[in-house]
């Protein structure tokens, strides 16, 4: 039986000292839109898990630890129950941010949609989880 270190597997943007590239102006522009504060705080805070995953390439060990602190946050993950999947036909005329709404596996809970409940304090989330 073969065992993989972390040093033999591919990068997956969780190294030390990793950094994003930087953006461009249309990039920007994009952002800004995506994260309008006219548009509700969970709405947004979907928008920034998805961008995250859709970034990142995960381990399975990764991936449920990652899985694990977001529902501690409030955050449920997981397949969309009754989705059946997303047709092609569905996604025909969409763009991409809308696809990747349709595919989203994290969604803020029902318990916490008011947003009149949202606190946001990441560290106190990492310090509690951890």
């Amino acid at each position: 039986m073969i065992v993989l270190t972390w040093r033999q597997l591919k990068p997956t943007g969780f190294e030390e000292n990793y950094a994003d590239a930087p953006i461009t102006p249309a990039e920007y522009a994009t952002e800004r839109e995506l994260y309008d504060p006219s548009i509700s705080f969970a709405s947004r805070i979907e928008t920034a898990i998805q961008r995250y995953r859709a970034r990142r390439k995960f381990h399975s060990d990764t991936a449920y630890v990652f899985g694990e602190f977001l529902r501690f946050g409030g955050i449920e993950t997981g397949q969309k129950q009754f989705s059946g999947g997303i047709d092609k036909a569905d996604i025909k005329d969409k763009s991409a941010s809308e696809i990747a709404a349709m595919a989203a596996v994290d969604l803020v809970s029902e318990a916490v949609l008011d947003g009149t409940k949202w606190e946001v304090d990441f560290p106190a989330i990492a310090q509690g989880f951890l």
